[in-house]
């Protein structure tokens, strides 16, 4: 009969004890939410892949991505949507000029109808409010 009292005993302190961790660990109160939180913070911002060009086929895409083989460098990548499946398109290899040693730029690039040439877009210069000065390399 003791030991019945004992193990009652027992029982009751944890489920007193649990209930009072449970409640020291709810004595913080969250933060509000502030605009300054939303818009001032980075705390809420989410993180991009830059620019996507959609393609005609609409079920793939290109980006610019840093390059791993050329330093300083970004690749133009082809993903199909569905599959994620990646392809570089135009390595930044080949956007290094005679002489050079260091690749251009992209500002901006557009394909050729049949996807077989780049128009590249580089060394935007401002012209007013937008970037409209600049030079043009086909690959």
């Amino acid at each position: 009969m003791k030991i019945r009292k004992f193990f009652k005993f027992v029982f009751l302190l944890l489920i007193i004890l649990g209930s009072e961790i449970n409640l020291i660990a709810q004595d913080k109160k969250p933060e509000n939410l502030t605009l300054e939180r939303i818009f001032a913070s980075r705390e809420f911002a989410s993180e991009s892949f830059g620019l996507a060009h959609w393609l005609k086929d609409g079920l793939s895409f290109t980006t610019l991505e840093k390059s791993i083989a050329t330093p300083g460098g970004k690749d133009i990548v082809l993903y199909q949507a569905r599959s994620g499946q990646r392809q570089i398109l135009a390595p930044a290899s080949y956007l290094i000029p005679p002489n050079e040693k260091n690749p251009l730029p992209i500002d901006g690039y557009s394909f050729s109808e049949d996807m077989k040439k780049v128009l590249i877009y580089t060394n935007s210069q401002r012209v007013w409010r937008q970037k409209t000065r600049g030079d043009y390399w086909v690959l």
